[in-house]
């Protein structure tokens, strides 16, 4: 539960005038609630056999008791419209005037005796609670079960896993691609649409196998998708991803063609159709979805399947149409419903080699493989974990925390110990998985398993954005200031308590471009969580499956509705028992099924994704005083009440795929509001720079510069910035160079504009001056540089990990600065090279010894041995005026980056006749062909348009403007 109880009592002691007598009720009663919960984080130390019925019942009762006094607190700072403990100490004297005075008005609901009369019954409710302790102590029961966390990060990156450094993935991923590349006549990629399933038990890793093979191949497709199915799938959800991702691959493939310069958010990965998809009925989404498919080469993975019934009733019925040369991934648990599908080819998955075992074990736990050799727990270890990916992942997390001399007691406490484990299970295989699993889970401090819990909250194979959740955990009150470390930065405890549980192997990290954005839960974990969970009345889950839609008994303190859908009558499903004046969070997704905000007194999150809701539902969300955080992502919701600004305490506010276009004025009261996510449709307030305790700010396209630009610059605490800017003059370019230059703490800054603004010399310097140290994620590709700004070097950037940058020339000193960069893995840099200069050259020596991903336009050749990491390379290679097209690209160098892996050529047509662009495609397709890792080639053209198709158009092409390379940077 955390010590926020105790801490808001203790400003209580501190800061109010209370009577004598009262005084030193609160002094005490702090001392007890101190107590109690240094006892009630004893207790979740204990092995989960030892504690007997009393014991758990003390617990339970302790828990319930610290909600509503936590509850109780609230309720007196929001009526005084107080903020909790983070208010400034000006801020906080004044309220305590104010609160002062209500305790002495005897016109106020509540008065000064009314408050220790609640205090006594809080003691009495205690001293009942705490005589159940004296009667079962709990000390002697505890183990010392937590170790060092130092390596944290380190596990963290090998978590982090690249294709090409999956282990033991190449030879079955190699496999099952030869399966989909051969018909029956061995006619590679026949016409015929083909079906291979991967089969096997849960953990050996089918999905980290069909998505390798997707990966490897997807991009000789003309277009792809990937869908979880899970093990009760609602039909219509599962139909409505599939075509929202079809449709979000295609939009993130043609951009190019487009706006080069729009934003698409990877952060969230969610993208404004899916909204607009919600209404539809499978029916519905299969025309949909075969009017995309048709005509089409398609390659589908539809993962996790676990009966036939939703392949023939939905998905199949999909893929009806004629699709030369298609293919589809399947992967199962069960090789009867491989059968049931009717598929082509079945790969049974294999456990790991003992010899890929160790060397996973190895890579996780950060222990060196021959330390590892004669270890006999760690060959017992391994015996149990039988080559399952998912078993030797969470216990080698497990391990790294632990001196090596207490591997044995671990061995013991997971593989001996009856209690440890979930769910009844007769495979000896998965039964290990399923202890080892548990133990991780009881092996975690006490803070972090309420934040683990938490997730269940979120629906089977789902997608969680990690600052969304961040941002929940600090709205529910799981992220407290740590004190002893001087830490008060609440979100950046709650980024710890994050990369903790990836390193703790129990959430799976999700990376785009090397940074981390967002976590997937395996079902194994799911469902222990889940099933935790319900034991402790921590969550109560409701989903589509369930006939029954009755709450359980008791208080209900947080409730998930997920995928409820009443598709015949298209309304809000009304449910009877949804008033529940104790919740503290409201969690809907994909459901029609929500209930009247007046049914949650206390509520402190209310979030609504991809729900079908009037767009009254939020006319009396005023009332909810206590909300902290406010999503609307994919409603139906098209304006923000007036009301809005009534919610004091409100932190966050994610308003993307909504379609809202104004933010009320009454938002600028909003003080405490930390996040801010708008629709593409979102424009920005002028009022935008009064809302100075921002933290995340995303907003675009919706920005006009001239207010925009300069308010910004007052967001001093801004750490990510997303934003889509339309600079008309010169000073408005000045204004936003200079609001840069003042976002000190910024980690991630992301600026587009509606077209390329080129500066010009005098505006750039000596403006923009970056002094965010802790920068990880710079995008300036919109904004021309003259030249490379001076302050993007390695010494005054240190963090960087992605870096999108465009200079009016682009010189060789530019290229071994930006190499100097150690932690980048993401460059995209476009400019011409100086007149008189042939290319710019890469060399083993320029550094970028981490760089994994560049996308370029500029004159570049690489030398043996550059960029030792690289594995994706997006080039732009003009075809017009090249005399020797074979040998201009062999000279690239291509052949010379030794891990390169996929290759995306965009071919620039302007100007050109079709027999030079077809050359062009020839020659860099016999330059991939004989780079000796066979990379994967991904061909695209540009400016197909504005090609000569005769000998007439010869004349024509000197008329044709050939985009200069600023311009082809993607």
């Amino acid at each position: 539960m955390g010590a926020l109880p105790a801490k808001v009592l203790q400003l209580l002691y501190d800061e109010y005038k209370l009577q004598i007598s009262v005084e030193a009720d609160v002094g005490s009663l702090v001392e007890e609630l101190n107590n109690m919960h240094t006892a009630l984080s004893k207790l979740s130390q204990v092995p989960r056999d030892k504690p007997d019925d009393e014991a758990k019942l003390w617990a339970h009762d302790f828990r319930e008791a610290s909600y509503d006094i936590e509850d109780i607190l609230d309720t007196f700072l929001v009526r005084v419209h107080g903020g909790p403990d983070k208010v400034p100490r000006r801020q906080r004297r004044r309220l305590i005037s104010k609160m002062a005075e209500w305790f002495c008005s005897g016109k106020k609901v509540l008065a000064r005796h009314e408050i220790a009369t609640t205090i006594v019954d809080i003691r009495k409710r205690l001293d009942q609670i705490q005589g159940r302790h004296e009667r079962y102590r709990v000390d002697h029961l505890v183990e010392k079960t937590h170790g060092a966390t130092s390596t944290i990060n380190l596990r963290i990156s090998a978590l982090l896993k690249k294709a090409s450094d999956l282990i033991g993935i190449d030879e079955p991923r190699d496999t099952v691609i030869d399966m989909l590349s051969q018909g029956k006549n061995n006619d590679k990629f026949s016409k015929k649409v083909k079906i291979v399933c991967i089969v096997g038990s849960g953990g050996l890793g089918k999905t980290t196998l069909a998505k390798a093979a997707y990966d490897k191949i997807k991009l000789q497709f003309d277009c792809w998708a990937l869908v979880s199915v899970g093990q009760n799938p609602d039909h219509t959800k599962v139909l409505r991803e599939l075509l929202v991702d079809l449709i979000k691959n295609e939009v993130e493939k043609t951009t190019i063609d487009q706006d080069k310069n729009t934003i698409i958010d990877h952060d969230n990965k969610r993208y404004p159709i899916s909204a607009d998809t919600m209404g539809l009925t499978a029916d519905e989404l299969i025309i949909r979805i075969c009017e995309f498919l048709d005509g089409k080469r398609w390659f589908i993975v539809v993962d996790d399947i676990w009966d036939g019934k939703i392949w023939v009733e939905a998905i199949e019925q999909a893929f009806v149409a004629s699709n030369p040369g298609s293919r589809i991934i399947v992967t199962t648990r069960k090789s009867e419903v491989a059968k049931n599908i009717g598929v082509d080819e079945q790969y049974p998955i294999q456990p790991l080699s003992e010899g890929y075992s160790k060397m996973l074990l190895s890579k996780i736990s950060g222990i060196e493989d021959k330390l590892l050799d004669h270890d006999d727990v760690v060959k017992k270890i391994l015996d149990k974990c039988d080559g399952v990916p998912l078993a030797i992942t969470a216990i080698a997390s497990v391990l790294a925390t632990k001196p090596r001399h207490e591997w044995s007691n671990v061995y013991n406490s997971i593989f001996f110990n009856s209690s440890v484990g979930f769910g009844a299970e007769t495979n000896p295989r998965l039964n290990n998985v399923k202890k080892i699993l548990s133990f991780s889970y009881y092996d975690l401090p006490f803070h972090l398993r309420t934040c683990m819990l938490y997730l269940s909250v979120f629906p089977e194979d789902d997608y969680v954005d990690k600052n969304m959740l961040i941002w929940r955990w600090i709205a529910e009150g799981l992220v407290h200031t740590e004190t002893e470390n001087g830490n008060n930065d609440l979100f950046k405890v709650g980024e710890r308590y994050f990369h903790e549980l990836i390193s703790r192997g129990l959430i799976q990290p999700i990376e785009d471009g090397g940074v981390l954005v967002g976590c997937h839960v395996h079902d194994f974990v799911l469902h222990l969580i889940r099933e935790l969970s319900r034991e402790e009345d921590f969550v109560s889950v409701l989903d589509g499956e369930q006939r029954s839609l009755s709450l359980p008994q008791g208080k209900v303190r947080r409730l998930a509705l997920q995928n409820i859908l009443d598709t015949k009558n298209r309304g809000t499903v009304k449910v009877d028992d949804l008033r529940m004046p104790v919740a503290r969070s409201f969690n809907a997704m994909y459901t029609n099924m929500v209930t009247p905000t007046d049914g949650f007194e206390l509520l402190r999150v209310l979030a609504l994704e991809y729900c079908w809701v009037k767009e009254d539902y939020l006319k009396l969300i005023g009332k909810l005083r206590h909300l902290r955080y406010l999503g609307l992502t994919g409603t139906r919701i098209r304006n923000l009440p007036e009301e809005v600004g009534h919610l004091k305490f409100l932190q966050t506010l994610m308003l993307h795929e909504t379609g809202i276009e104004e933010l009320p004025r009454s938002l600028e009261q909003l003080t405490q509001l930390m996040c801010l996510r708008g629709d593409e449709k979102t424009r920005v307030p002028e009022w935008i720079g009064k809302l100075t305790s921002l933290l995340e700010l995303r907003m675009y396209p919706g920005a006009e510069g001239k207010c925009f630009v300069q308010e910004l610059g007052k967001l001093r605490h801004i750490r990510v910035l997303k934003a889509e800017i339309n600079l008309k003059d010169e000073g408005e370019e000045r204004d936003l160079l200079e609001s840069l230059s003042k976002l000190e703490e910024a980690e991630s800054i992301v600026v587009s504009t509606m077209g390329v603004i080129k500066l010009r010399e005098g505006v750039m310097q000596p403006i923009l001056v970056l002094n965010c140290k802790n920068v990880r994620v710079l995008d300036l590709r919109a904004l021309i540089f003259p030249r490379r700004p001076a302050c993007i070097n390695a010494q005054d950037l240190p963090e960087l990990n992605k870096l999108c940058l465009c200079v009016g020339v682009l010189e060789q000193d530019d290229v071994q600065i930006i190499g100097m960069f150690q932690q980048l893995l993401d460059l995209s840099i476009s400019g011409p090279v100086p007149d008189g200069c042939d290319s710019i050259i890469v060399s083993s020596g320029a550094g970028f010894q981490n760089l994994a991903t560049l996308s370029y336009s500029a004159n570049i050749k690489f030398v043996a041995g550059a960029m030792p990491r690289l594995e994706n390379i997006k080039l732009w290679i003009n075809a017009y005026d090249v005399l020797d097209v074979r040998n201009h690209v062999l000279g690239l160098g291509l052949g010379n980056i030794y891990s390169l892996q996929q290759v995306t050529a965009i071919i620039v047509c302007s100007n050109c006749f079709r027999a030079e662009v077809e050359e062009m495609e020839a020659a860099v397709s016999h330059v991939v062909d004989i780079h000796p890792n066979w990379p994967t080639l991904y061909m695209m053209r540009y400016g197909e348009e504005g090609m000569a198709t005769t000998d007439s158009g010869l004349l024509d092409r000197w008329k044709i403007k050939v985009p200069s390379d600023h311009e082809l940077i993607g």
